[in-house]
Protein backbone atom coordinates (compact mmCIF):
# COMPACT_ATOMS: atom_id res chain seq x y z
CA UNK A 1 0.00 0.00 0.00
CA UNK A 2 3.02 2.23 0.73
CA UNK A 3 2.97 5.64 2.69
CA UNK A 4 -0.38 7.35 3.70
CA UNK A 5 -1.08 11.04 4.33
CA UNK A 6 -4.03 11.16 6.76
CA UNK A 7 -5.26 14.01 8.22
CA UNK A 8 -6.57 13.14 12.08
CA UNK A 9 -7.49 16.33 13.01
CA UNK A 10 -9.91 18.06 12.45
CA UNK A 11 -11.66 14.23 11.90
CA UNK A 12 -12.91 13.71 8.61
CA UNK A 13 -16.05 12.22 8.26
CA UNK A 14 -15.22 8.92 6.07
CA UNK A 15 -11.75 8.87 8.40
CA UNK A 16 -10.22 5.26 8.27
CA UNK A 17 -7.82 6.17 10.70
CA UNK A 18 -8.08 7.93 14.11
CA UNK A 19 -6.24 9.94 16.94
CA UNK A 20 -5.74 6.77 19.01
CA UNK A 21 -3.33 6.42 22.33
CA UNK A 22 -0.57 4.70 20.10
CA UNK A 23 -0.49 7.79 17.74
CA UNK A 24 -0.36 10.10 20.66
CA UNK A 25 2.33 8.52 22.29
CA UNK A 26 4.44 8.30 18.43
CA UNK A 27 3.62 12.07 18.44
CA UNK A 28 5.33 12.95 21.26
CA UNK A 29 8.23 10.93 20.89
CA UNK A 30 8.94 11.75 17.34
CA UNK A 31 8.24 15.39 18.85
CA UNK A 32 10.98 14.79 21.20
CA UNK A 33 13.72 13.11 19.32
CA UNK A 34 13.31 15.33 16.73
CA UNK A 35 12.30 19.06 17.36
CA UNK A 36 14.69 21.30 18.82
CA UNK A 37 12.12 22.96 20.79
CA UNK A 38 9.66 19.68 21.85
CA UNK A 39 6.62 20.02 23.47
CA UNK A 40 5.60 18.58 27.10
CA UNK A 41 2.93 15.86 26.55
CA UNK A 42 0.43 18.30 28.71
CA UNK A 43 0.84 21.00 24.86
CA UNK A 44 0.38 17.78 23.14
CA UNK A 45 -2.62 17.46 24.65
CA UNK A 46 -3.83 21.24 24.46
CA UNK A 47 -3.78 20.80 20.31
CA UNK A 48 -5.14 16.96 20.58
CA UNK A 49 -8.17 18.54 22.03
CA UNK A 50 -8.07 21.71 20.34
CA UNK A 51 -10.94 22.44 17.65
CA UNK A 52 -8.37 24.81 15.94
CA UNK A 53 -5.57 21.83 15.26
CA UNK A 54 -5.34 20.26 12.08
CA UNK A 55 -2.93 17.12 12.29
CA UNK A 56 -1.39 15.11 9.31
CA UNK A 57 0.78 11.75 10.11
CA UNK A 58 2.30 9.78 7.77
CA UNK A 59 1.88 6.29 8.04
CA UNK A 60 3.48 2.92 6.34
CA UNK A 61 1.34 -0.07 7.56
CA UNK A 62 0.06 1.55 10.85
CA UNK A 63 3.52 2.92 12.34
CA UNK A 64 3.79 6.86 12.25
CA UNK A 65 6.55 8.30 10.21
CA UNK A 66 6.23 11.90 9.90
CA UNK A 67 3.32 14.80 10.97
CA UNK A 68 2.70 18.01 10.06
CA UNK A 69 0.99 20.36 12.86
CA UNK A 70 -1.00 23.37 12.13
CA UNK A 71 -3.48 25.60 14.22
CA UNK A 72 -6.26 27.95 12.99
CA UNK A 73 -5.99 31.21 14.26
CA UNK A 74 -8.45 34.26 13.12
CA UNK A 75 -9.11 32.90 9.37
CA UNK A 76 -5.04 32.11 9.01
CA UNK A 77 -3.21 28.69 9.43
CA UNK A 78 -0.60 28.68 11.26
CA UNK A 79 2.40 25.51 10.85
CA UNK A 80 3.39 25.05 14.48
CA UNK A 81 5.75 21.81 13.66
CA UNK A 82 6.54 19.48 10.94
CA UNK A 83 8.78 16.33 11.42
CA UNK A 84 9.94 12.96 10.24
CA UNK A 85 11.71 9.96 11.65
CA UNK A 86 15.75 10.51 10.84
CA UNK A 87 15.68 7.08 9.06
CA UNK A 88 13.17 8.10 6.62
CA UNK A 89 15.02 11.79 5.87
CA UNK A 90 16.03 12.88 2.41
CA UNK A 91 13.80 10.89 0.61
CA UNK A 92 11.21 12.92 -0.38
CA UNK A 93 8.67 12.22 2.68
CA UNK A 94 8.69 16.11 4.15
CA UNK A 95 8.19 17.03 0.96
CA UNK A 96 5.17 14.79 0.80
CA UNK A 97 4.11 15.72 4.00
CA UNK A 98 3.58 19.10 3.29
CA UNK A 99 2.72 19.28 0.20
CA UNK A 100 -0.27 16.59 1.10
CA UNK A 101 -1.53 19.32 4.26
CA UNK A 102 -1.20 22.00 2.33
CA UNK A 103 -3.31 21.21 -0.48
CA UNK A 104 -5.77 20.00 2.20
CA UNK A 105 -5.76 23.40 4.23
CA UNK A 106 -6.05 25.65 0.98
CA UNK A 107 -8.91 22.48 0.01
CA UNK A 108 -10.47 23.56 3.54
CA UNK A 109 -10.90 27.13 2.47
CA UNK A 110 -7.61 28.73 4.18
CA UNK A 111 -5.71 31.35 1.93
CA UNK A 112 -2.52 31.82 3.66
CA UNK A 113 0.06 29.65 5.97
CA UNK A 114 2.28 31.49 8.64
CA UNK A 115 5.32 29.83 10.33
CA UNK A 116 8.03 30.87 12.20
CA UNK A 117 11.78 28.71 12.45
CA UNK A 118 15.10 29.25 13.79
CA UNK A 119 17.14 31.77 12.32
CA UNK A 120 20.26 28.87 12.78
CA UNK A 121 18.00 25.87 10.78
CA UNK A 122 19.09 26.72 7.25
CA UNK A 123 18.24 23.01 6.01
CA UNK A 124 14.71 24.27 7.25
CA UNK A 125 14.53 27.23 5.68
CA UNK A 126 15.42 26.33 2.13
CA UNK A 127 12.94 23.53 2.40
CA UNK A 128 9.84 26.18 3.04
CA UNK A 129 11.65 28.94 0.52
CA UNK A 130 11.44 25.67 -2.08
CA UNK A 131 7.56 25.92 -1.38
CA UNK A 132 7.10 29.12 -2.02
CA UNK A 133 7.31 31.21 1.59
CA UNK A 134 8.34 34.19 2.32
CA UNK A 135 10.32 35.98 4.71
CA UNK A 136 8.98 39.12 6.31
CA UNK A 137 10.13 39.25 9.63
CA UNK A 138 12.90 38.32 12.00
CA UNK A 139 11.55 38.17 15.65
CA UNK A 140 14.72 38.54 17.79
CA UNK A 141 15.30 36.44 21.01
CA UNK A 142 12.45 34.57 20.47
CA UNK A 143 13.13 31.16 21.21
CA UNK A 144 14.31 30.15 25.05
CA UNK A 145 18.51 29.75 23.57
CA UNK A 146 18.08 32.79 22.56
CA UNK A 147 18.05 32.02 18.95
CA UNK A 148 15.99 34.38 16.66
CA UNK A 149 13.13 33.26 14.85
CA UNK A 150 12.51 34.02 11.21
CA UNK A 151 9.00 34.82 10.23
CA UNK A 152 7.83 33.09 6.93
CA UNK A 153 4.22 33.48 5.12
CA UNK A 154 2.77 32.03 2.17
CA UNK A 155 -0.25 32.39 -0.19
CA UNK A 156 -2.26 29.39 -0.79
CA UNK A 157 -4.20 31.72 -3.50
CA UNK A 158 -1.42 31.24 -6.26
Amino acid sequence: MGKELVRLLPQKDDATHFLCPQYERDLCKLDEEIMPYSWSFSSWDGAFKSTQSYLYVLIDKDTLIGFSLFQESNGHIHLLKIAILQEFEGNGLGKKILEGSLDDLKEAGFSDVFLEVSTSNTRAIKFYERFGFIKYHTAKNYYSDGYDALKMSLSLLL
